[in-house]
């Protein structure tokens, strides 16, 4: 089993840090990126290619077999990082590639757990608009990470 975790943070602190530890916790292949070392243009529409690292990253999408989506609560909402991302999978839709797979997906914010909830919404729609079967959603609180519910969480992956 092949497992990615996708750090849509523009700063490698606690959502990068929750990834870390969920990983660490799962016993198969496991790789986390950070979208802010990977060049991303923004969507131009289907018909526009962009030279950029977009394509690798979808080719580790597709050899996973659980895809970790984490981002931390922009105004209710992912960051535009991950909005980027999230624009730029589009073919996914359309070719169903990723149907089947499973997702977790990890949201954290310094605000109340109300101003989080958006950002699991975006990124549940992008899991399912892409096909991918939702496992698990994980919400932190004021960066408030909880490393038991991880282990749980990165324990049943495995």
């Amino acid at each position: 089993m092949k497992v990615l975790a996708i750090n849509g943070s523009p700063r490698k602190k606690n959502t990068s840090k929750a990834l870390s530890i969920l990983l660490k916790n799962i016993k198969a292949e496991k790789e986390q990126i950070d979208l802010i070392d990977y060049k991303i243009g923004m969507s131009m529409g289907d018909d526009v290619k962009i030279e950029d690292d977009v394509h690798m990253l979808h080719d580790k999408m597709r050899n996973a077999d659980v895809i970790i989506l984490g981002s931390p609560s922009y105004f209710n909402n992912v960051t535009g990082l991950m909005k980027n991302f999230i624009d730029r999978s589009n073919n996914f839709w359309e070719t169903k590639e990723l149907k089947g797979k499973k997702a977790i997906l990890l949201a954290i914010g310094e605000e109340k757990i109300n101003h989080i909830k958006g950002c699991i919404v975006a990124l549940r729609n992008f899991a399912s608009g892409i096909h991918m079967d939702v496992y698990d959603e994980i919400i932190f609180e004021d960066d408030n990470i909880i490393e038991d519910e991880l282990k749980s969480v990165g324990e049943l992956i495995a």
